[in-house]
């Protein structure tokens, strides 16, 4: 076999090589997606259930501010979290801001809860 031949065989194989190469990492990127994908939905049917526990043990999420449920799933989105996962939890919230309180008794509440940070024990 000449040095020539040699050198065309050699190019085909690293070309051959080169294209498994793309194909592996294109499978991978499909198979962390697909895992990602996987993993969000069972978090967020976790993140329901437990939810449901809670309230079935009178146990609520309570939202004090003035946000509805479609702007704050927004804007914990854009805070970091999966948007499935934030919605599965917002299902079961509940909105001081929609209570049929006066408004000065759902003021009482949000300073009195310091708008979510202080903890009743």
């Amino acid at each position: 076999m000449s040095q020539h031949s040699e050198i065309d065989e050699s190019g085909r194989v690293i070309h051959a090589l080169l294209e498994q190469i793309d194909q592996l990492k294109a499978d991978l990127k499909r198979q962390e997606r697909f895992y990602e994908q996987e993993k969000s939905a069972w978090l967020a049917g976790s993140v329901q259930g437990l939810v449901s526990q809670f309230r079935m043990h009178e146990t609520i999420l309570l939202h004090l501010g003035n946000l509805d449920n479609g702007h704050l799933a927004d804007a914990m989105v854009r805070g970091g979290q999966p948007g499935d996962v934030v919605e599965a939890a917002l299902l079961h919230a509940f909105y001081l801001a929609r209570a049929s309180l006066s408004p000065e008794v759902i003021t009482a509440v949000r300073e009195a809860a310091n708008h979510g940070m202080r903890r009743w024990q």
